[in-house]
């Protein structure tokens, strides 16, 4: 999609044909951009592991992974929508490192889990984990996310064996800090399709500041050492990719950033990734301590970060550029509802969006329903949830009430005129 400030107002049927129609020629082009990793995974895996990858190419839309080639379908007749192909899922929420913007840095200390727990220091475990995914049989995609380090996570390993054992495929972020050597031989032997490295700054001095706890030269030696066992068993997975949060403290590294990672693209001579990609991510500011954080970067400083990108070979994603909620596509386009988030406690909420809002007790209060109380078939056919996927592609309905505040999409043209829905 183009520069997001270049859509402003257009809405609806608009929006679609700018975008969506295109998808077919990028499903076609993410076939062909990653043909070295599906004869790979043919080879390797077999025909079901291949026939599935190329099954995410054409309809995933989560994490840049696909053309999401049948989401006009769903925003235009959500009852369409199938039991979820789909799903996020936090496994942990322990984190040994204290970013600047993430909102785990501002929870407060006393926060609970409804069940009294608190919020802090969790881990699902594989037994709840598996339950979770064995309730979707034809599950073809996930990404084990949340607030924490995945590998803090003593079974989080044992969880990928079990996702590959599936062929499903798997999209992870990490902070690049809790890993070593034997981790890295592991993600390639089991071949973990897409794996971002969260990384804020192009030098020491930027990083350091930004991920407070973290070590510069550690996380790059082991991104280096996953280059190097991806070379050594000759596996172009997992492709390496890069989250990087443009704000106020490292708006002056983007096109550094650029460079630095073509450069490790070239160093290891294309090894890095056969589709190399940079998600610029705008910082959310969900807490007052974190304002400071914020900036909106002018269409000059998007350009030319495009630009550059191009000339370098890397792929980019320039996600929300604008805290001009304005400048968002409208809700109404929004089919991201098909792919649920569920809660460290199992609790279920529409997609990752309403967990950026950094309200864990709004969260659980209006979630669709528990995954560990009640099979996800019952939640997903619910009355409610139906009316909620209903109503969040309806331009003249409400607003569903955990839709309020979304920072991907714009509402506020419904907000005004038919208010929010706090029943659905």
């Amino acid at each position: 999609m183009k520069d997001i400030r270049e859509i402003k107002n257009k809405t609806g049927i608009r929006l679609i044909v700018m975008d969506r129609l295109l998808s077919p020629s990028r499903a076609l082009k993410l076939c062909w951009s990653n043909r070295k990793s599906l004869a790979y995974i043919r080879r390797k895996f077999g025909w079901k592991r291949w026939l599935n990858t190329v099954l995410n190419y054409w309809y995933i839309t989560g994490e840049n992974t696909g053309a999401g080639l049948l989401d006009p379908l769903f925003k235009f007749f959500p009852s369409l929508t199938p039991y979820p192909l789909e799903i996020e899922v936090e496994f942990t929420t322990i984190c040994n490192i204290n970013c600047l913007q993430c909102e785990y840095r501002h929870w407060d200390p006393k926060l609970k889990l409804p069940d009294g727990r608190p919020y802090k220091g969790q881990n699902l475990t594989f037994e709840q984990f598996k339950n979770m995914v064995d309730q979707f049989p034809n599950l073809i995609w996930i990404n084990p996310t949340g607030e924490g380090s995945p590998f803090l996570n003593p079974d989080f390993l044992k969880m990928l064996e079990y996702l590959k054992k599936r062929n499903v495929y798997v999209n992870f972020s990490t902070e690049g800090f809790n890993w070593n050597r034997e981790i890295s031989k592991k993600i390639v032997e089991i071949g973990v399709d897409k794996l971002w490295f969260s990384i804020d700054g192009a030098t020491k001095e930027t990083y350091q500041k930004i991920r407070v706890g973290s070590n510069w030269d550690r996380v790059w030696n082991n991104i280096r050492g996953l280059v190097e066992e991806k070379i050594k068993a000759k596996s172009p997975l997992p492709q390496i990719c890069f989250h990087f949060t443009p704000m106020a403290l490292n708006r002056h590294e983007l096109i550094p950033f650029i460079d630095l990672v073509a450069d490790l693209q070239e160093e290891y001579e294309g090894w890095v990734a056969e589709y190399l990609t940079i998600d610029f991510q705008q910082v959310i500011i969900n807490d007052p301590k974190s304002a400071e954080l914020q900036y909106e970067p002018t269409d000059e400083e998007v350009r030319n970060v495009h630009k550059h990108a191009k000339k370098r070979g890397v792929k980019i994603f320039y996600t929300r550029p604008s805290y001009d909620e304005e400048t968002k596509p409208a809700g109404d386009c929004c089919v991201v509802w098909k792919e649920p988030f569920f809660l460290i406690n199992g609790d279920v909420v529409p997609c990752c969006a309403c967990v950026q809002r950094n309200n864990r007790t709004w969260l659980h209060e209006f979630t669709f329903g528990n995954i560990f109380e009640k099979p996800f078939k019952e939640i997903w056919n619910s009355d409610r949830y139906k009316k909620f996927r209903k109503m969040v592609v309806n331009p003249k309905a409400p607003v569903p009430i955990l839709c309020q505040g979304c920072a991907v999409y714009n509402f506020k043209d419904r907000r005004e005129k038919y208010g929010v829905s706090k029943n659905i």
